[in-house]
């Protein structure tokens, strides 16, 4: 999530004609906006925000572009070996 990305939520076209469904409820559940999800997720201190290094290589990112809450980036196979496997909960965007 870059800071200029975290204004806005994208989606797939993996969604095609459900977006709407799912932005709506999305805004019924209070978690439309990423900047408020961030915060609230900041405050429970039991959140871990990761960037894969390879995503930022393919998307030509620094870390530095990234909101401050994302530790340093690691590799895809770092991130499921350590962060998935002994997560209770994975949300990935």
């Amino acid at each position: 999530m870059s800071t200029t990305k975290i204004k806005e939520m994208t989606m797939s076209s993996a969604y095609g004609e459900c977006e709407a469904v799912v932005r709506d409820l999305l805004r019924q559940e209070h978690k439309a906006n990423l900047s408020k999800l961030r915060l609230k997720a900041k405050e429970s201190d039991n959140v871990k925000l990761s960037a894969c290094k390879d995503s930022l290589r393919y998307f030509d990112l620094m870390s530095e572009d990234l909101i401050p809450e994302f530790v340093e980036g690691q590799t895809a196979e770092a991130f499921w070996k350590e962060v998935v496997l002994s997560a209770d909960q994975v949300v990935t965007f």
